[in-house]
Parts: structure tokens; sequence; C-alpha cells
């Protein structure tokens, strides 16, 4: 019965809006309400929304949906589903009816294993002059206890908190001046200490933002950090306060051993061919990164720069063979997500050139499904996320099946990363290997 009176409802909304075609009658579109999720899950995979029958999109950890049009005044299922054992499973679900020019948010907390969904329903906001407007979120399940926003602007101290939210909870609206050297802390309640900085960043006159405190998967320690919800979708602070990191490899199989300096110091030497050195913290930014000759200096390889993101972690190769190399920079995602394996598939093998890689599973062969990545050059890397199991990994020339790697048998565990080099031989040349580094969950 809900549903037949959805379809007469849309059917009547859509049937007044058609009207109009007499002089005099200005056509109107149908009313509508405004929904949108955020994923804030920190051990999820990527999750599909359903609003009833309605596709609203497809959101990752630390990523919003934009605003969709549905059909308000009805109450309707939201419903967030995701990929367990190759079946579409719900994880949660609400009911959820939306005014018309309502805005609703859904923001999905808490873990896989205990998922929450928080709801803010919102009217249009009319800005007096110079105003922006802001809500927090505190959906970080790593800050158990409350947490004080602190907004100022320029290098003054933080002041009075602007308020304090509890765990897995959203907070009123605040007016503010909107400024080009806002500075935005999160400090934890209990103890004072600073849990994550903005740096200087700016906002416009009548805009409301939505600031939701996650989970942190980068280097440097920290436990949270701030994403910027907008109604397209979420971003970053562009000079928040976090380090970078960054760990090296030598993928030229035909010299010894080769060394690296970072901004002229010595960071990493006398890596053989398929050393991978641990991961180094440093300022984010750019820096300038140099591969020689082991135990020569002067006998410089490549030089150039590298650019470290704030909050990521980084890989930096040096590749190639004979005369003829490069760095080959890449960031790496260190967070596990509950369901599925992160594989990172790098090309580091000038024999075998631009290719197609396939993970294969029981019956599958390089001419019946399409490349799990395809032409990947070399130098090059992709990453992604596969659901757990047995695969027979295969390597291809790109777009034929001419296989230049495999099939090897490997085995993705749930919540595992793993990267899988391609190179060379040592000394250069074929057949092509491949080196697999796992890194497991730490129990």
């Amino acid at each position: 019965m809900r549903h037949l009176l959805a379809v007469c409802t849309l059917f009547f909304l859509f049937s007044i809006s058609g009207c109009g075609s007499e002089d005099g009658f200005t056509p109107q579109p149908a009313p509508s309400g405004q929904l949108r999720v955020v994923n804030a899950i920190p051990d999820s995979p990527g999750f599909s929304i359903n609003f009833e029958n309605q596709g609203v999109g497809f959101v990752d950890f630390g990523d919003s949906t934009p605003f969709v049009a549905v059909l308000p005044e009805v109450t309707r299922s939201l419903r967030v589903l995701y990929i367990s054992n190759s079946q579409q499973t719900t994880l949660v679900q609400t009911e959820l009816r939306i005014g018309i020019n309502r805005f609703a948010t859904a923001v999905i907390t808490g873990t896989m294993a205990n998922p929450q969904i928080l709801l803010l329903d919102e009217a249009p906001v009319e800005f007096e002059t110079g105003k922006a407007g802001v809500r927090f979120v505190h959906a970080a399940s790593s800050v158990s206890g409350s947490v004080d926003f602190h907004l100022t602007t320029g290098d003054d101290p933080p002041g009075v908190a602007i308020t304090t939210v509890p765990a897995n909870s959203i907070s009123e609206f605040f007016l503010f001046d909107a400024a080009e050297d806002l500075h935005l802390r999160a400090i934890a309640s209990a103890d004072s200490s600073t849990l994550w900085d903005s740096g200087v960043f700016a906002t416009s006159a009548a805009t409301g933002s939505l600031f939701v405190l996650l989970d942190y998967f980068g280097p440097g320690g920290g436990s949270a950090r701030m994403i910027a919800v907008s109604s397209a979708g979420s971003l970053g602070f562009p000079s928040e306060v976090l380090p970078a990191a960054v760990h090296f490899l030598n993928m030229i199989p035909d010299r010894t051993a080769i060394d690296f300096y970072l901004d002229d110091v010595l960071i990493a030497e006398d890596l053989l061919f398929g050393d991978i050195t641990d991961f180094t913290v440093l300022t984010a930014g750019d820096h300038t990164v140099r591969s020689t000759t082991a135990n020569d200096a002067t006998d410089v390889i490549v030089e150039n720069t590298f650019t470290g993101g704030a909050g990521t972690f980084n890989s930096l190769a040096a590749t190639g063979i004979g005369t003829t190399n490069s760095h080959l920079a890449g960031t790496e995602d260190r967070r596990r997500a509950l369901g599925s394996a992160t594989v990172s598939i790098k090309n580091f093998s000038p024999e075998a050139g631009l290719i197609d890689a396939f993970l294969l599973s029981s019956g599958q062969t390089v001419t019946n499904i399409r490349p799990t990545v395809d032409n990947l050059v070399s130098p090059g890397a992709r990453r992604l996320k596969v659901l757990p199991g047995t695969y027979d990994v295969v390597l291809t020339e790109a777009a034929n099946s001419t296989i230049v790697f495999g099939p090897s048998s490997t085995t993705f565990e749930d919540s595992h990363l793993y990267q899988l080099y391609f190179t060379d031989v040592d000394g250069g040349g074929g057949p092509v290997q491949l080196i697999l580094r796992e890194d497991p969950p730490v129990q």
C-alpha cells in the first residue's frame, strides 16, 4: 500500500507540474526534498545508498554523496548496502520522511559491527550580511569522549570553544563572520590535547558548512581529522597540520645498489634491486629527491621534486633500465576495510611494457572477462579493493591475450594490504617476476 501511495503521489505531482500550456500559467517544478549521505565508519568498504527504490549514490569512507532530490512528505526506508560474500547486504536502515524544500543529511557512524545513523533535518538558511554558518559532527570512533571545537582567525590562541560535541553527535548550527584566515582546532575535552588543527582556511559569506570529525589513518600517530561536507561532496582542509610519510624502492634491475637523498640528506643507502625501506615521516609539502649510485653522490640517476600531501603515506621508486630512469611516486592507502583486501598493482618491468592485469576467479580466463586493470604503463600503479579469496594473477600484453606473467595463484585475505610489484629479473629482461608484500592487520 505504501508503494502504491508513493507512485500515486508522484503521478499527481508530475501531472500538476506538467500542466500550464494555457496563457497566463507558469509551469512549476515538482516539489522535492533533498538527501545526502556521509560515510564515517572507519572500517567500512564503499556503501551503496538506497532510499526505498531510488539509488542515492555510492559513498566511500570519508566522503559524501551530493544532495539528491527525493520524493517529499512520504516515509521511506533509507538502506545502507555493501557487498559481503559476493552478496549485497543491508548494514543498517531507518525510516525517513523528508519535507518539501528540506535538506536531510544521514551520517553513517560507529563501526561495521555496531553501525548507527545520525539524522539531520534542515531548512534553507537566510544569512545576515557577511555571515557564514557551521555545524559540527563528532563521528570519530577513535575518540570516545567529547570534543571541543575552537574557531578563531589567524594565529589567535584557541580561546573559548564554540561548542562541545559528544561522541556520535551533531551540534547546533552556529553563525560566524566569514573570513579568509579562519583557524579551527578540535581539542579533547578530557585532557585538552589537540586532536586536529586545520591551519588557515577561508569561508565565503552566506555559506553553510558541515564539518565532520573522522578517524585518521595517516602518519604521525594522530587519531582524528576533519572533512568539510558541501552540497556536492566532501573536501579536505588545504593547510591542515598533518605530516606526510614516504618509503623508498629500488626497482632498477641493472644497478647493483643505489642511495636516496631527501632535501640533500642521505635518507636510504645501499638499496639493492627489489629493496624497500620502512616509512620515514616528514613535513608535508614539496621536497627534492635524488637517487644516486650507492656511495657516489655525484653519480645522479634521477633528481626531481616530490610532494607529500598532508596526512598521506607515499611510495617513491627509482625505476627504468640502463640510462632511461625515472622516479614513480604515489600514495598508499593504509586504511583497512572489513570485507575486502586492498591490492596495489605496480608495473616496474621495462620488459613487460604496457600491460593488462587480471585477477581471475575459478573458471575465468583472460579471453572471457575484462581486465581487472587495463593499459597499465611501465612504470605505473593502480590500487583497488577486492573481495577476499584466491585468484590467479595474470598479466597480458595490453589489449590482447598474450600472457607475459602467470597464472600465479594468490590468496587475498580480509582487511589485509597487498603490494604486487612486477619487475624484470635481476640484471634486466624477462621473464617478468612478482615481488609480493602482505601487511596483515595488527592483532
